[in-house]
């Protein structure tokens, strides 16, 4: 069974349309229609999404030759049963530098986010009340 047979028997399974799993998971619907196509697969970054509505492991979405371990999750300080980070070894170099690229736009992300707190923390406070 190919990757993409796999994931449209796991959506029919559960009853929902290529639609209602592509705006869960944050693509279009010709982009899940192309991982069912085995014309293109998920990025990494859409497994965690793509494995809740499916309702299945996060291992169970990704593709032959992808181990995925969670890690990190005991020390999980939110409700919200959100996968906090995982770990994956894979043999296809083009999954893993997609993911190192993943990972890169988030390290930047997380930079500038801290950079704008770390400013707005040393700027005084404008809104004072005069007395």
């Amino acid at each position: 069974m190919t990757y993409g047979t796999k994931l449209r028997n796991l959506r029919d399974e559960r009853k929902l349309s290529q639609l209602q799993v592509s705006d869960f998971v944050g693509v279009s619907q010709p982009t899940l229609n192309n991982w069912e196509q085995d014309l293109s697969s998920p990025k990494v970054k859409h497994l965690p999404k793509l494995a809740e509505i499916l309702e299945v492991d996060i291992a169970d979405v990704a593709q032959e030759g992808v181990v995925v371990k969670i890690v990190n999750n005991g020390t999980q300080t939110n409700n919200d049963q959100t996968v906090i980070g995982f770990e994956i070894n894979m043999k296809d170099p083009k999954l893993l530098e997609e993911l190192l690229n993943t990972q890169r736009e988030l390290l930047a992300m997380q930079r500038k986010l801290i950079a704008r707190l770390e400013a707005e923390n040393e700027q005084p406070a404008t809104n004072k009340t005069k007395e």
